[in-house]
């Protein structure tokens, strides 16, 4: 599969100057990064939790040449519950508790264990940060998952698995 291809539809597309996100997971950084994958997901989505399988299937050689980074998008009444799931996530290997969300949390009833709806407060600063992340997606992107690399809307007519032949 040619690069310059993808490339070049890549920039024929939507791009969008993504803000700082206050309430993102990083799952790789490396120092050396030439690209950035933006996924803006919902944790509550099962279309987001399959590409997030996808994802992590190709995730080892990813690591190792983009910056990935996770965005959430929640429902008014879990917005709580959606923080506790980014600290949750944002722990010591990222990919491996994000993953643990798609795989099996996510589908277990409240009352479960792993059920991520602690009694702590969050804070009225940390609240009002995921608010304005919401809003900020709702006025930008009309669907979960969205797939941005380097900045522009991924291509329709490629799939995340491609990257494998691209980079």
């Amino acid at each position: 599969m040619k690069s310059g291809i993808f490339f070049h539809y890549l920039t024929q597309g939507r791009k969008i100057s993504f803000p700082e996100w206050p309430a993102a997971i990083t799952l790789a950084q490396p120092q050396d990064a030439r690209h950035k994958l933006t996924v803006i997901s919902n944790p509550y989505c099962n279309g987001c939790a399959d590409l997030h399988l996808r994802l992590h299937e190709i995730s080892a050689f990813l690591k190792e040449k983009v910056h990935i980074e996770y965005v959430f998008i929640s429902f008014t009444g879990k917005r709580m519950q959606t923080l506790n799931i980014i600290d949750w996530c944002n722990q010591e290997d990222p990919f491996f508790y994000l993953h643990k969300w798609f795989s099996e949390y996510k589908y277990l009833k409240a009352d479960n264990p792993g059920n991520f709806t602690k009694n702590e407060e969050a804070s009225v600063s940390r609240i009002q940060e995921l608010e304005n992340q919401e809003t900020w997606i709702k006025e930008h992107i009309t669907y979960t998952p969205a797939l941005f690399f380097n900045g522009y809307e991924f291509p329709e007519n490629y799939h995340i698995e491609d990257l494998l032949y691209i980079l």
